[in-house]
């Protein structure tokens, strides 16, 4: 019976997490996606990107999340990372690398302080932008976190 209650606040929190991100981050209107949208098919390459949320488990209120999301670089053209955004303060990405050629790979790092999280379930977002399809993907990191 637990465990159906934790599936259906998980599906209602990630329901409703995803709207807040979506109208808190409304990427159509940033500048870069707007310059992104510029440029020519031929401009434009395919990433793949492992994973796309990060789950941190059960942690300590006050705990530190660190960990990574591994990008390739699968098309033809080298890939170019024009921003990385952040939803809160509380996260800090590590992306100095700005291009990665075909075939390649990078990691974005993450280091999250959950000291301000609340008890629960809780969601990070980071959105990346730069030259593909659909110039942006957001990723997500999750924990659940209990005081110590």
């Amino acid at each position: 019976m637990n465990s159906i209650k934790c599936i259906l606040i998980f599906a209602v929190i990630i329901s409703a997490c995803r709207n807040k991100v979506n109208s808190f981050t409304d990427v159509s209107k940033d500048s870069t996606i707007v310059n992104l949208e510029q440029l020519k098919e031929t401009e434009l390459t395919r990433i793949e990107i492992t994973p796309m949320i990060y789950f941190a488990d059960t942690i300590n209120k006050g705990d530190q999340i660190e960990g990574k999301f591994a990008i390739v670089n699968r098309g033809k053209i080298p890939f170019t990372i024009k921003k990385v955004v952040n939803i809160c303060g509380c996260t800090v990405t590590e992306s100095t690398k700005k291009e990665i050629q075909p075939q390649d790979s990078y990691s974005i790092n993450f280091k999250i302080d959950t000291d301000n999280f609340r008890e629960g379930f809780n969601v990070r977002t980071i959105t990346i932008m730069g030259n593909f399809h659909p110039f942006y993907r957001i990723l997500y990191v999750e924990c659940f976190v209990r005081n110590k």
